[in-house]
């Protein structure tokens, strides 16, 4: 059976949605063994014992060290990557800050440049991102809720837009989303809605509201 490790920056929205819904799903059918960690908690026994290994949103100098041994002991790599992190707008305050500290982009290219295939969640994601990765494909995070129960479609003509925000999220919502929402409300004026469901840092949904 195929093992495959994954080790996120964070256990958070991303990670549940890009990483841990698909592949637990491939578990519960048989088809993969799946473990789901971040770089302070991996054992070195589980990077040994992987065939492939899953790097999302890694940003720091502990995650590079992982990846150099796991490509030492040639072991397959994806790195999959949701936002474009290497020049975020200064609007987003500290979260550009954050992300756009040399290091840390000089991270992110490396983890471009040298894994095996990145994943990138649009077209225009991996179009952006091609000039640092040698194989870049296109994977869209899936509607998780397809894998557990059938769709079901509003009666009254309404689209609904379920937003998961988790405690690191805020500050986009409140520099960025918020402006777009509000003018997708403008325009669209009785036709949509916004449902907010708040997670806390351990990814356990707290609060719901429309």
């Amino acid at each position: 059976m195929l093992k495959v490790l994954a080790i996120v920056g964070a256990i958070n929205v991303c990670a549940d949605l890009g990483i841990a819904s698909p592949l637990c799903l491939l578990e519960k059918r048989g088809e993969i063994s799946f473990k789901l960690t971040t770089a302070s908690a991996v054992k070195i026994g589980e990077i040994r014992q992987a065939d492939i290994i899953i790097f999302q949103r890694n940003l720091e100098k502990i995650d590079r060290l992982i990846f150099d041994f796991a490509q030492r002991l040639q072991k397959k790599i994806i790195y999959d990557i949701d936002d474009y992190l290497i020049e975020l707008p200064r609007y987003l305050g500290e979260l550009a800050d954050f992300h756009n500290d040399p290091e840390r982009v000089t991270n992110v290219k490396y983890f471009l440049n040298k894994s095996d295939v990145v994943k990138a969640g649009s077209p225009a994601l991996a179009s952006a991102l091609k000039p640092y990765a040698k194989n870049v494909v296109v994977s869209s995070y899936p509607n998780v809720d397809e894998y557990y129960r059938p769709i079901k479609h509003s009666t009254d003509g309404i689209l609904r837009f379920l937003v998961v925000v988790s405690p690191d999220m805020l500050n986009f919502l409140k520099n960025g989303l918020l402006k777009v929402i509000e003018r997708i409300l403008s325009e669209y004026r009785g036709k949509v809605k916004f449902i907010f469901l708040g997670v806390d840092e351990n990814f356990c949904f707290v609060d719901a509201g429309v």
